[in-house]
Order: C-alpha cells, then sequence, then structure tokens
C-alpha cells in the first residue's frame, strides 16, 4: 500500500512536470528509496511485534478467534494503525489491544471499536498522563522555587509543578499536559478536564490526587496492557 501512495506521489510530480526540477527530482529519488525502505522495516517490526503477543497466548486462543466473527476486522485494524501510527513505540499497544480484544470474548463490539480509535487518536504522553491518573499518589511540593518571583503562583502552576517534580517525563509543558487532560476527558476517560478542576475535585489537604480515571479509562489501559502474564 506504501509503496502504491509512493508511485501515485512520484507520478504526479512527473505529470506536473516538476520531476525537472533538481530540488524536487531528488527529494523524489529521497521518497522512492528512504520511505520504502522505512515502510518494509516497520511492516516486519509490526508483525514481528503482534507474532510474538500471539505466541505467548495459551491453548484456547486460536478456539476465541474462530469464534470472534469479526477477528479479521480487529486485526486488520490494529495492524493497519499499527503501520501508520507517527509514534512506533506504540506498536506492542496495537498488538496488546488485538490479544485483548480476542480474549475479552463478552467485550462488546461498540467499546472495541471505540478503544482501538482512541488508541490511534492518543500519543504516549495521553497514554502515560491516564496511566498517573489511574493511581492515587502522594506529592511534595516546595514552593521555594517562587520566592524569587514578584508573584505567587497560581493553583495551577503549583499543582502541575507538584506532578512535575515527581514525574518529569508527563509534565513538560504546562499547556501541553492541561490539553492531553482535555482530551482525556472528552473521551471519558477521567473525571476532570482542567487542572483548575483536578485541585477542586482530585487534590487533598495533604497534598494527596485522588485517582481520577473513569471506569472507561481503567478498562481502556487494561485493554491496551500486556496481560500475558496473567494468563
Amino acid at each position: 500500500m506504501k509503496a502504491n501512495t509512493t508511485k501515485k506521489i512520484l507520478k504526479s510530480l512527473t505529470v506536473a512536470g516538476l520531476s525537472q526540477v533538481p530540488i524536487v527530482s531528488a527529494f523524489a529519488t529521497f521518497v522512492e528509496e528512504y520511505a520504502n525502505l522505512s515502510w518494509q522495516e516497520r511492516i516486519e517490526e509490526t508483525q514481528k511485534t503482534i507474532l510474538e503477543k500471539v505466541a505467548e497466548q495459551d491453548k484456547q486462543f486460536e478456539e476465541r478467534i474462530r469464534s470472534k466473527s469479526n477477528f479479521a476486522s480487529i486485526l486488520g485494524t490494529a495492524y493497519q494503525s499499527a503501520l501508520t501510527d507517527v509514534e512506533k513505540g506504540k506498536v506492542p499497544l496495537y498488538a496488546n489491544a488485538f490479544i485483548n480484544a480476542i480474549n475479552k470474548e463478552t467485550m462488546e463490539d461498540a467499546k472495541i471499536h471505540i478503544f482501538l480509535n482512541s488508541l490511534r487518536d492518543f500519543s504516549i504522553l495521553h497514554i502515560e498522563v491516564l496511566r498517573y491518573f489511574a493511581l492515587r499518589h502522594m506529592e511534595t511540593y516546595s514552593i521555594q522555587q517562587h520566592m524569587n518571583s514578584f508573584r505567587m503562583p497560581s493553583y495551577d502552576d503549583m499543582l502541575v509543578d507538584m506532578i512535575r517534580q515527581a514525574n518529569p517525563e508527563i509534565v513538560q509543558d504546562k499547556y501541553l499536559f492541561s490539553t492531553v487532560m482535555n482530551d482525556l476527558h472528552a473521551k471519558k476517560l477521567i473525571k476532570v478536564p482542567s487542572l483548575s478542576e483536578l485541585h477542586a475535585m482530585g487534590l487533598t489537604a495533604d497534598k494527596t490526587i485522588n485517582k481520577m480515571t473513569t471506569q472507561l479509562g481503567d478498562e481502556f489501559l487494561e485493554f491496551i496492557k500486556d496481560n500475558s502474564d496473567n494468563e
């Protein structure tokens, strides 16, 4: 499929007469050689990851596949999304999603559809923030870093700094973190859409941040989790 896309790009350039321009010709060569190589590597990596996870399943897994009438659609959706996702670090999550969609025999097709779409739409940062909110945290916070400032920090600033001190990998940018929170809330995976509401509803007097995932959020995390150790 990717090769066909590349050929269409090159054909379009040729039809437009742009292939005669040196820089365009060089770019076309780059697309044809590098993109095809990268695409082949991604295909091999995705296939290897999915097959390895399938091999870890119990003897009943094959029977569950046979009884799942739409398993091909589930596999196709997970596989296609894994191939085209910007973040290749999510490939194992798509493999987990396929395995769990088969193993969770009572899960509704609508929920599988929603979860696969959410996995495709979310970045790794979204997932890490969701995992953070799935647990209760006792955070520490020092106001000393603001003592030389001309103004006292807002509640939002203090809260995001509190989370950042213990989890710098998920809070590198306050506004990005807030956007991620809003995205997760829009999908009904966490209970609050913003830092302000987290401060009002999720932060206790002893600086504990309560678990803020919804039942749907917990189910989504279970859906993309590697459950091979629990088999």
